[in-house]
């Protein structure tokens, strides 16, 4: 379980990018694990509902709120992943934070947003290259 819930804090602090909100999210989705037992296709679409509205309200968020609970890795690129973030649309951030980030079964996440795995591995690939940009391009600047 400690390992699930620190994708899952992971996954928020990067969605969120608000230490707050990460943790009221958290909170909320340890209740669910506790009550129902599992993460299923239902909690999958909900989640990407409450973060897909959430970042059309905050499509702009420049910066981090951390504060103290999350400590993130002294490499880890904050800019590169806010213009990520900024860049690319909603569904398909949100699509590869669950993949890469919570660790989603592929299975589960094709079935939770109503396409197939073939599909999601094509928009996957297609938000690697996009974020692979990014970094190139910090890396020659």
């Amino acid at each position: 379980m400690e390992y699930i819930e620190k994708n899952w804090a992971l996954f928020f602090l990067l969605v969120y990018c608000h230490e707050e909100s990460a943790l009221e999210e958290l909170l909320n989705l340890k209740k669910h694990i506790a009550r129902d037992g599992e993460v299923d296709s239902e909690l999958i679409q909900e989640l990407y509902m409450t973060c897909r509205v959430f970042l059309s309200k905050n499509s702009n968020q420049r910066s981090w709120t951390l504060k103290k609970d999350f400590q993130v890795p002294s490499d880890f690129d904050s800019g590169a992943w806010l213009e990520y973030r900024l860049k690319t649309s909603a569904r398909i951030f949100l699509m590869t934070s669950l993949y890469y980030i919570a660790q989603v079964p592929e299975s589960l996440l094709a079935n939770s947003l109503d396409m197939t795995q073939g599909q999601l591995r094509y928009r996957l690939n297609q938000s690697l290259q996009s974020f692979g940009q990014i970094l190139l391009k910090e890396i020659a600047s």
